[in-house]
Parts: C-alpha cells; sequence; structure tokens
C-alpha cells in the first residue's frame, strides 16, 4: 500500500497513467474509491493521475487533530513535493476545490486549475436548502454505513440518474461503504468547510482555471460556479446540463473531453 509521511502521518495516494501529473482532490467524507473505475481508467490514458485520501479519510492515517482547508491543502503541497514534482496540473471536486483553491494561491505548484463542484465560501457563496443541510449535518452515530451511503446518493446524483441505473447505484453504495469516515473526522471536514472563504483572494488568481458543474446540483448549487467566474480572471465556466453534485459520474465522457481539451 503506498503512503508518504506527512508531518505526523501517513498519507495514502495511488499513481496511475502516464503523462502529465495531474492531482485528483475528492470533498466531503470522501476517498479515492469515491472516484469510480471508469473515470479514472480514461483519465490515466491521458495524464498521470494522482489520487489520494485526505488525512482521517479512507486509507490514510488519522493524526486526531482538528485542521483547516489551508491545512488541507498544505498536506497535497507535501505530496506533490515528496514525489519529486515542481508543478502539477489539479483537479479539486466539491470541498477538494476548497482544498485546490488554497493549493493555488498559496504554493507554485499548480499549472492548471480544475474546479467541480465547488465555492468560494464565506458570506458570498450560495448555500444549500434546509432539506439538504438537515441531511449533511445528520448525526452519524449508530447508523449503518449503507444508509449514510443512500443520504450520500441523494445528495450527488439528479433523480433521473438515481431511477435509471440501478447497478450504478448499486455500485456506488459499495464504494461509498467501504472505509467510512468516522463520525469526529466527518464534524472536523464540516467546520473546516465553514470556515473556509477565498472570495476576496481570488481575483488575485493568475492561473488558468476551468470550472464545472451540474446543473441539476443541490449540495453546492451551480450558482457557486457563476461566482467563482467572475472572481476568478482566467477561468471559464461549463454547465453540464443533466448532472448533479458528481457530473464525472453522470456525464463522464462529457466531463472527460472537455478536461482533457482544456488540460492538453
Amino acid at each position: 500500500m503506498p503512503s508518504l509521511k506527512i508531518n505526523n502521518f501517513n498519507i495514502f495516494y495511488e499513481i496511475h497513467g502516464q503523462g502529465y501529473p495531474l492531482v485528483m482532490i475528492l470533498g466531503l467524507g470522501a476517498n479515492i474509491n469515491w472516484w469510480g473505475k471508469y473515470f479514472l481508467k480514461e483519465l490515466a490514458k491521458e495524464f498521470t493521475i494522482i489520487i489520494y485520501d485526505n488525512r482521517g479519510t479512507g486509507k490514510s492515517q488519522d493524526p486526531d487533530e482538528d485542521f483547516t482547508i489551508k491545512i488541507l491543502a498544505e498536506d497535497v503541497k507535501f505530496l506533490i513535493e515528496k514525489l519529486g514534482l515542481k508543478q502539477v496540473n489539479v483537479f479539486g471536486h466539491s470541498m477538494g476545490g476548497s482544498i485546490a483553491q488554497e493549493l493555488a494561491l498559496n504554493y507554485n505548484l499548480v499549472k492548471k486549475l480544475v474546479l467541480c463542484s465547488s465555492s468560494c465560501g464565506g458570506k458570498m457563496s450560495i448555500t444549500p436548502s434546509r432539506e439538504v443541510l438537515n441531511i449533511v449535518e445528520r448525526s452519524r452515530k449508530g447508523r449503518m454505513v449503507e444508509e449514510i451511503a443512500k443520504d450520500n446518493l441523494f445528495l450527488f446524483f439528479s433523480e433521473e440518474f438515481l431511477s435509471k441505473n440501478p447497478k450504478l447505484i448499486e455500485y456506488a453504495i459499495i464504494n461509498m461503504s467501504e472505509s467510512p469516515i468516522s463520525g469526529k473526522n466527518y464534524i472536523r471536514q464540516q467546520n473546516a468547510i465553514n470556515h473556509f472563504n477565498t472570495c476576496n483572494r481570488l481575483p488575485q488568481l493568475e492561473i488558468e482555471t476551468l470550472i464545472i458543474h451540474g446543473k441539476k446540483d443541490i449540495l453546492v448549487p451551480p450558482e457557486n460556479s457563476k461566482i467563482l467566474n467572475e472572481l476568478i480572471p482566467n477561468s471559464k465556466l461549463r454547465f453540464f446540463e443533466k448532472s448533479a453534485h458528481a457530473p464525472f459520474t453522470e456525464e463522464p465522457n462529457e466531463v472527460l473531453k472537455t478536461l482533457i481539451e482544456f488540460l492538453k
């Protein structure tokens, strides 16, 4: 199992494919299984993809301490440097997009940036409905991992996708149920997200940036990507009409085409 010592804990990672390096960062409660095999396999035909588990998630160790999004970005910085890389492209999804923003703003390591289903945080961001927040904030204590996974399905995917893809949904539940995050670290990630805010700093970001978002996203409303597009000077925005929070699962071929055209 490949892992590297980052400060006082080991971070689990995998490397696939060949080409220019692309670091991929996932969000709240997620581990690398959530990317899906097809999406990773196709990206690995074009790039050296580097996927990893954030501290306290998946197979990465838990230092058992509070953290911020900036600290999670520092973890990625150390991973990139310890792999001997000078610059990389970065794809950040949801909270992973927040981590990617801090990485790009604070370190000269990012050549091109992709933000998927993300926001700038703070008062400028558009929050989800109370119904959605109730699901996100629901206690995990005493609940089966399969039940929590089904909550995630409602937040991640459109109703049409859920109804038409029972096999994929079964596969997603298996992935979401493997190596689940602890309740304590889930709360730590929520707190980090709640204190995240790059809105005032993003106009300083000079990196070429692609912003993608599913039009049916109820977890991070798509208006957030319009805000990111307005704030980041050298950015372009692409919506995926059929997708909710995870367009790389709902419309993988369209997302792959868009990514490859931007990153090549």
